[in-house]
């Protein structure tokens, strides 16, 4: 501890004598200045951030002077500044999937700043969500539109608007059955003639957005 603080006066008054005891005196004083404050840190959290999440800055800022410190926040999307403020934006309305997002820390102690940039962070891929899927019987050999039908009765949402294509897998009586048919989307149909008495049916169509399979969504007959 010094023993001083800012805006204190220092003062310093030197006495000169010589021989014949003559004296003279000299003063000179200062004053302490402010010391800005010192960002300790930042960093955006969640460290993995999907599109319609809420990204936050956390950071710390000291003040040696014991000073009450404001801090800013300006975020950057791919380098542009967002006109939002505060210490969060939300992906709603200001980032998408494959956007970079950094922040821009402020402190001041209104009288001096200090100014920190975080490091950046990059949007991830959503998976899309599962489908509400069920399986039709359809009895019409001769239309030729007999078997069953795997059937996308919601399709899913996918947060980044990604193009969403099904992977279509058959279960009977839990095994996997694998001689399937087309009829909208490959292995969606299964014929006629694999169908028996005392069988369960279950269709699962996995979602995929070329980057991730989401949940499936699974129907039974």
């Amino acid at each position: 501890d010094s023993g001083y603080s800012k805006g204190d006066t220092l003062t310093c008054t030197v006495v000169a004598t010589d021989a014949s005891d003559s004296i003279d005196t000299g003063t000179a004083s200062v004053t302490v200045g402010n010391t800005p404050p010192v960002i300790d840190g930042v960093v955006l959290t969640p460290s993995s951030v999907y599109t319609n999440d809420t990204v936050s800055a956390v950071a710390t800022a000291t003040d040696t002077d014991g000073d009450a410190v404001t801090l800013s926040y300006a975020f950057q999307v791919n380098g542009t500044v967002m006109a939002a403020t505060g210490s969060s934006l939300s992906g709603v309305s200001h980032f998408d999937k494959g956007d970079s997002i950094s922040v821009v820390v402020t402190a001041d102690d209104g009288e001096a700043t200090d100014t920190v940039t975080s490091g950046a962070i990059t949007v991830q891929n959503t998976a899309p969500s599962a489908p509400v899927v069920s399986v039709i019987q359809r009895d019409d050999p001769d239309a030729g539109i007999a078997g069953l039908f795997c059937s996308i009765d919601t399709p899913s949402s996918d947060a980044d608007g990604d193009s969403v294509a099904y992977n279509i897998a058959w279960y009977v009586n839990g095994s996997a059955y694998t001689e399937t048919e087309t009829s909208t989307i490959t292995g969606d149909t299964v014929p006629f003639e694999a169908l028996d008495s005392d069988q369960e049916w279950t269709c699962e169509a996995i979602p995929d957005d070329g980057e991730a399979s989401g949940a499936p969504g699974t129907g039974s007959l």
